[in-house]
C-alpha cells in the first residue's frame, strides 16, 4: 500500500512539474494563481537570486574582476533586502492589473516591482516596462504564444 501511495505521489509530482514547465509564466499565468501559489513562486525566485548570487560570487572571486562583486551585491541588496514576499506579490498583482503588462514574463515583472519598491524613478520603471512589453510582443510574434 505504501508503495502504491508513493507511486501516485511521484506520478502527480511529475504531472504538475511538467505542466508548469510548459506554461508561459507571464501575467496571464500569474492572474490564474492562488495567493499561496504566488507566494511560493516569489519565494522561489528570491531563493534563486540568492543562489545565483552565490554562484556568481564564487566565479567572480576565482576567475574574474572582484570589483564586479560590489555591483552584484549592491543590486541584490537594493532589490530584495527588507522586502517582504507579500509586498512583491501585491506589487505583481498591481503590475499585471494593467492588461498591457500581461505578456511580460513573471521574472521580469518581479524585477520591475523590486525596482519600484527600492525607489526607482517613474521614468526608469516606464523604460523597463516598455522594453519588456516590446520583448514580449516580439517573442509572441516569433513563437506564436
Amino acid at each position: 500500500m505504501k508503495t502504491c501511495a508513493l507511486a501516485v505521489c511521484v506520478f502527480v509530482s511529475v504531472l504538475v512539474t511538467s505542466s508548469l514547465a510548459e506554461e508561459d509564466r507571464d501575467g496571464n499565468w500569474w492572474r490564474t494563481r492562488r495567493e499561496l501559489d504566488k507566494a511560493v513562486y516569489v519565494t522561489g525566485m528570491i531563493d534563486g537570486v540568492y543562489i545565483g548570487t552565490a554562484i556568481l560570487t564564487k566565479d567572480i572571486m576565482t576567475k574574474g574582476d572582484p570589483t564586479a562583486l560590489d555591483s552584484l551585491t549592491a543590486g541584490t541588496k537594493r532589490l530584495l533586502v527588507g522586502v517582504k514576499v507579500e509586498q512583491l506579490v501585491d506589487g505583481m498583482d498591481r503590475f499585471y492589473s494593467d492588461f498591457r503588462n500581461r505578456g511580460i514574463m513573471a521574472w521580469a515583472a518581479l524585477y520591475i516591482v523590486g525596482m519600484q519598491i527600492s525607489g526607482a524613478t517613474d521614468e526608469e520603471i516606464r523604460t523597463w516596462t516598455l522594453m519588456y512589453r516590446r520583448a514580449s510582443s516580439e517573442a509572441s510574434a516569433v513563437y506564436g504564444h
